[in-house]
């Protein structure tokens, strides 16, 4: 028979203990709820103690939680996903022994919100307006056109490697404005890894509440002011998955 511990979902601020609506992780129907210590509690629910994968209905559940306990008007502090202490004996351990650190990441992440951007040339636009741009790779194209594909082969790689070149850089200076239209907006940014050849800026901001609305109305802007050149994906308010991590290791979950 399996163990049976907590599942820790996220550190929140608070004196009284919450029932949460949010499906608990896992097979086994259980109560998401808050324990707390002082003024500030852990957002957990049974779970037997395995090691989760990152599956989708997982890591959702996890989500979901956390981004409840955020609709609630709590700060959370999300905790390293598949993190599952041994008792309610471990996790009130865990809020005394952390208590000063837990308060001030919860001071410092008070009223801000996470917001993320993507941004991607819309079809072969980026590709398009390279070769408009670069008479060089164009001249070379058009010198190759007429001749057979077999006896050109290492001229179109190089051709294909200054394309690369000049999309790269294309995407650095394009990343940098747009990362420009925001710099009053935010407290901190994250960028995050790009995606494919299309794809010109990944970024996370974390932004105090009341400017919020103002990044809204950059964004709206940017897809008003590149309507059909840019594909925009917005995402926000989440919690600030992309600027804090609680991990709590073995050792203080008693389970080593």
């Amino acid at each position: 028979m399996e163990e049976t511990g907590k599942y820790i979902y996220c550190i929140v601020e608070g004196e009284k203990s919450q029932d949460f609506k949010s499906k608990n992780i896992g097979k086994t129907l259980s109560q998401v709820r808050s324990l707390h210590y002082k003024d500030i509690g852990i957002v957990v629910s049974d779970s037997p103690i395995v090691s989760y994968s990152f599956i989708s209905d997982h890591y959702l559940a996890h989500q979901r939680v956390v981004e409840e306990a955020m609709s609630k008007n709590l700060t959370p502090l999300p905790v390293r996903f598949g993190t599952i202490a041994k008792d309610e004996t471990s996790v009130q351990t865990i809020l005394e022994k952390r208590y000063a650190e837990f308060k001030e990441n919860l001071a410092a992440m008070n009223g801000k919100r996470e917001l993320g951007l993507k941004v991607f040339w819309n079809g072969e636009i980026g590709y398009e307006e390279i070769l408009q741009q670069n008479d060089n790779i164009l001249k070379l194209r058009g010198e190759l056109a007429s001749q057979p594909p077999e006896s050109t082969y290492f001229q179109r790689i190089e051709i294909g490697k200054l394309v690369e070149e000049a999309l790269e850089q294309k995407r650095e200076r394009e990343g940098e404005e747009l990362l420009s239209q925001f710099k009053t907006l935010y407290t901190q940014y994250k960028t995050n890894k790009i995606i494919g050849d299309k794809m010109i800026f990944n970024a996370a901001f974390l932004a105090d509440k009341n400017q919020e609305k103002f990044i809204d109305e950059t964004v709206q802007k940017l897809g008003e002011i590149n309507n059909g050149r840019l594909k925009i994906k917005y995402v926000g308010p989440i919690p600030p998955y992309n600027f804090i991590e609680i991990v709590i290791n073995l050792a203080e979950l008693q389970l080593n």
